[in-house]
């Protein structure tokens, strides 16, 4: 949050998906102010909910297998985190 924004970039996805409409998403935030992310993606859908649901950036997405990455960077700070992988709720 150094410069005051938090971008969400679908531009390096292998399946564009409207990109008539960007392929990026900024919100405004308060600059230098810690920031929490929570961030949810399945097969078709990512969500991210910023300091406790402040800010939500929703994107479709279509991840293809071996698609598995999350690229967060920035200027400053420390990044740490969890991973859950979630079981399908469908019955095979």
């Amino acid at each position: 949050t150094k410069n005051g924004k938090l971008t969400l970039d679908r531009s390096q996805m292998s399946l564009p998906l409207n990109k008539k409409f960007g392929t990026t998403r900024t919100v405004d935030l308060t600059k230098n102010r810690a920031l929490k992310l929570q961030v949810f993606a399945d097969k078709s859908i990512c969500e991210i909910f910023v300091n406790d649901g402040e800010y939500v950036l929703t994107s479709r997405v279509f991840p293809q297998t071996g698609e598995t990455h999350l690229f967060i960077t920035g200027n400053q700070g420390e990044y740490t985190g969890n991973y859950w992988e979630l079981r399908s709720s469908s019955q095979n």
